[in-house]
């Protein structure tokens, strides 16, 4: 079940860029990882006991569409390339048009996993960026 769960140093990263969801499980710093079936938010504020959500990766990706990042993941890309898995993010204008974010057939994607991974990282750097400008 562990494996659903996006990384802690993940979820930090998504806490910081505004993620505040119900989550069923939550990292708790002293002990690593606790999951129970309780809601909890992301905001240690109001649950100073919760050190970080614990967000599913269908959450985080649904999190990111709302934010107009659309992620495709398969195997399509790869056909002849010896690799498991592609991997291609897209971005919708508030204009419509689409921008091509990101490609990325070179990455050595073993896992369906790894490759969430990736872009979820790729997102957060984009997200983490733009921010700062």
């Amino acid at each position: 079940m562990g494996k659903e769960f996006v990384p802690y140093e993940l979820a930090l990263r998504l806490k910081r860029l505004g993620f505040d969801e119900e989550c069923f499980g939550y990292y708790d710093v002293d002990s690593g990882y606790s999951s129970g079936y309780a809601f909890c938010y992301s905001d240690v504020g109001s649950q100073p006991e919760i050190g970080c959500s614990a967000p599913l990766y269908q959450q985080v990706f649904s999190w990111l569409r709302e934010k107009n990042f659309h992620v495709n993941i398969d195997s399509y890309h790869c056909l002849g390339k010896n690799k498991p898995f592609g991997l291609s993010i897209d971005y919708l204008h508030k204009s419509g048009k689409w921008d091509y974010v990101d490609y990325r057939d070179d990455e050595d994607f073993k896992t369906y996993e790894e490759a969430q991974t990736r872009a979820i990282e790729i997102i957060i750097e984009i997200l983490e960026r733009n921010k700062t400008e």
